[in-house]
């Protein structure tokens, strides 16, 4: 069985943004039918720094190629980080599965709640559900049968 291609969007900017995406990347190192790209992992600059307009060129079009690469995004909506809704959007319009993570019980986003259609995981036990679903049944099957279970069901801003 082939792996499935995931690109992990999610900022990393704060202490809260980067606990979570450090929890979903351990995570994600359990599946061995995962192939994981995390832009955080694979970007040629630090944080914070002044990279130059090359390095910028070149990590915008490496995210865009993995994008269309992948056969799932998993995203972290954790402080609504400007790159992952981008991200989002992007792998919306190329018609990718979006598995979102929001963990608050707070009003989700209209948009990005409808882009999920992999579904919404509201803490880390549902998405190692969907992630161990997935593995027993195929992305496809999940997709076209178990889904929409995960669909968020909470406030909408």
């Amino acid at each position: 069985m082939d792996k499935l291609k995931v690109y992990l969007a999610g900022g990393w900017f704060n202490p809260e943004q980067k606990k979570i995406l450090d929890e979903i990347e351990k995570l994600l190192l359990k599946y061995d039918n995962l192939l994981v790209y995390s832009p955080r992992k694979q970007t040629q600059f630090k944080s914070g720094t002044k990279p130059t307009r090359e390095i910028c060129e070149i990590v915008f079009n490496n995210n865009i190629v993995a994008i269309e690469d992948c056969d799932i995004m998993i995203a972290s909506t954790e402080g609504k980080d400007m790159g992952t809704v981008f991200e989002i959007g992007v792998a919306y319009q190329l018609s990718k599965p979006i598995i979102a993570i929001y963990f608050h019980n707070e009003s989700f986003n209209l948009m990005l709640e409808e882009a999920a259609i992999g579904g919404v995981a509201r803490n880390i036990e549902q998405l190692i559900y969907i992630l161990s679903f997935i593995k027993i049944i195929g992305l496809k099957e999940y997709l076209s049968g178990y889904a929409n279970s995960f669909r968020y069901q909470g406030l909408t801003e």
